[in-house]
């Protein structure tokens, strides 16, 4: 069944996206559930910390590259596999990075040095 659920957090694909994403930035969900985690976000959203910004922004750029792996597995009849998907979030989050002004930060800098 074609879900939010279980498109974004259910299945055994986008669950092992978005444990890599989240080692990587080092921020983590306290539930996969699509309601909790758009509550957790917008939660986040208010936070300015270089930390907020990179997991929302983490966030979006996830959210958006699994929605495109899904129309391309649907439409094109190809796909990427984890690790390919999980490259082309970071590489679109490290070019967004390298584009935003931020006091040091450690997350910051190991991400926009990855």
């Amino acid at each position: 069944m074609d879900s939010h659920a279980h498109l974004f957090f259910e299945c055994v694909y986008t669950t092992c996206v978005w444990n890599q994403v989240q080692n990587k930035v080092r921020f983590s969900f306290a539930s996969h559930r699509w309601h909790d985690v758009l509550n957790n976000i917008v939660v986040a959203a208010n936070g300015k910390s270089a930390t907020m910004v990179v997991a929302k922004l983490c966030f979006v750029v996830a959210v958006y590259f699994i929605w495109q792996e899904r129309n391309i597995r649907i439409f094109r009849k190809t796909h990427r596999s984890i690790d390919q998907l999980y490259d082309v979030i970071f590489l679109h989050v490290h070019l967004k990075l390298m584009s935003i002004k931020f006091k040091s930060s450690s997350n910051v800098d190991r991400l926009k040095l990855d």
